[in-house]
């Protein structure tokens, strides 16, 4: 599998803000369903992240939540 970690650890790293930042139980839920899909994403072997070194396009639509965040790259727009 490909590089991705660069990707992965900027969307760890901000899931974490948001959930230290939750307001409301909604955002708490929107941060654990973020972190089953990359789990889903993780166990099942991503096809996509074996060929692209800059992650796929579910990691890329995923950290599109956070264009503004420090080490957001713009080719990981979706």
């Amino acid at each position: 599998m490909a590089d991705v970690t660069g990707i992965l650890s900027f969307i760890k790293q901000n899931l974490a803000q948001d959930e230290r930042a939750a307001a409301t139980a909604r955002d708490l839920r929107q941060v654990a369903a973020t972190r089953a899909v990359l789990r889903w994403h993780d166990e099942t072997g991503c096809p996509e992240c074996a060929t692209d070194p800059d992650g796929c396009s579910l990691l890329r639509a995923t950290a599109s939540v956070w264009p503004d965040a420090i080490g957001y790259r713009e080719y990981w727009q979706p």
